[in-house]
């Protein structure tokens, strides 16, 4: 089994103790609002791209790929990282080895960091804005 290169994507550190910030709010109808730092809301856009043709929207799984909820919980980061660098032999379809498409393997911790947060369940499905004060590199 390949360990995951090091170099691959970039750290988005927040404040506290999860590698995520997000803030979410119910309207008046009960529509959940939320705002997420630069690191989670580029992961979303990453996720968005190139994982929910197969994963569905909201990284809950289809009839052929797993939700990345539930995967992401039982995955240490290097874990993941591994998985994306050669790929998965799926039992009813393959993930591609992502190590060659530049913009996954550039926010390969911000995926990692959306996915964290949509697995502990501090970022619920939906849409996802920036935080006003978030920053990035």
């Amino acid at each position: 089994m390949a360990a995951a290169s090091p170099s691959w994507g970039q750290s988005y550190a927040t404040s506290g103790t999860e590698p995520y910030r997000v803030e979410c709010t119910a309207d008046a109808e009960g529509t959940m609002s939320c705002r997420t730092d630069l690191a989670t809301f580029l992961g979303k856009r990453t996720f968005d791209e190139y994982c929910a043709s197969c994963h569905a929207r909201d990284a809950l799984g289809s009839t052929f790929a797993p939700s990345l909820v539930e995967r992401v919980r039982g995955l240490k980061r290097t874990q993941f990282m591994s998985l994306l660098e050669r790929g998965y032999g799926g039992e009813a379809a393959p993930m591609t080895r992502w190590a060659d498409v530049p913009a996954v393997r550039t926010y390969a911790d911000a995926l990692w960091t959306y996915l964290s947060a949509r697995a502990t369940g501090q970022l619920p499905p939906g849409p996802v804005n920036l935080l006003p004060d978030a920053s990035g590199p």
